[in-house]
């Protein structure tokens, strides 16, 4: 299929320092919903953060992907998940 991105497009994105390159590893990020599930546990006393927490979207989606890419890990499969965020997460 024929890209739809244009020259001026391209330019344009340019302009505002859209980041063509995305970083596999998004560690501050990753870090800050650890710190938001660990705070969540503290007032439950559970890590079952639900998909669709009114509370705190964000968390419950990464949450929901965390156990996905844990489950790509240990299948041997390729995943965002490392072993050092497995056992922090493990940890909690």
């Amino acid at each position: 299929k024929p890209s739809q991105m244009t020259i001026e497009r391209a330019e344009a994105l340019n302009d505002i320092d859209f980041e063509w390159v995305v970083k596999p590893h998004d560690d501050e990020a990753w870090q800050r919903r650890y710190e938001e599930l660990k705070q969540f546990r503290a007032r439950t006393g559970h890590c079952r953060v639900p998909y669709r927490f009114t509370e705190n979207k964000a968390l419950g989606r990464w949450v929901k992907t965390q156990r996905q890419e844990y489950k790509l890990l240990i299948e041997d499969k390729p995943s965002q998940m490392t072993i050092e965020r497995a056992e922090a997460l493990n940890d909690i």
